[in-house]
């Protein structure tokens, strides 16, 4: 005699998530043709920093650090050469992305001053920077490609 078949099916309902993905954020260094030194902008609201800002949706880093240098600064760098070294996530849950640029960059001739950015400058490599994931980011770029 056959026996027949029961299949229980049990549903289970998982509360709604939320995701906290970090927002990603390029940030570029960028060797200054004055040895030892780096372009670094003057912040609007004061300090200095590397320069960079948020990656835009479907954009890729190289692209997004170019776009904000040039926007920053006035410098139009390519794209194809910037080289990813560093990664770190901010207590407000942003994910730097550090690249440095392979060649030493002269001031741009017009600076593009406007509420973010005071100024453009080339200082030395140790110089005090607003944030501290940026001067972590600065030594480890000196300790491996300036050695």
């Amino acid at each position: 005699m056959d026996h027949p078949v029961v299949l229980c099916i049990h549903l289970v309902v998982f509360p709604p998530m939320a995701y906290k993905n970090p927002t990603p954020v390029s940030v570029g260094l960028i060797p200054s043709h004055t040895p030892g030194h780096l372009i670094l902008i003057e912040r609007g609201d004061g300090g200095l920093a590397l320069p960079g800002g948020y990656v835009d949706e479907l954009e890729d880093t190289a692209k997004a650090i170019s776009r904000e240098v040039y926007e920053e600064t006035g410098l139009e760098l390519d794209a194809a050469k910037w080289r990813l070294f560093h990664s770190a996530i901010t207590p407000d849950n942003k994910l730097l992305l550090f690249s440095w640029y392979p060649e030493p960059v002269g001031l741009p001739r017009h600076i593009p001053r406007n509420a973010e950015v005071a100024d453009v400058l080339s200082a030395p490599h140790d110089t005090r920077l607003k944030f501290p994931l940026h001067e972590d980011a600065v030594r480890i770029w000196h300790a491996r490609v300036c050695g």
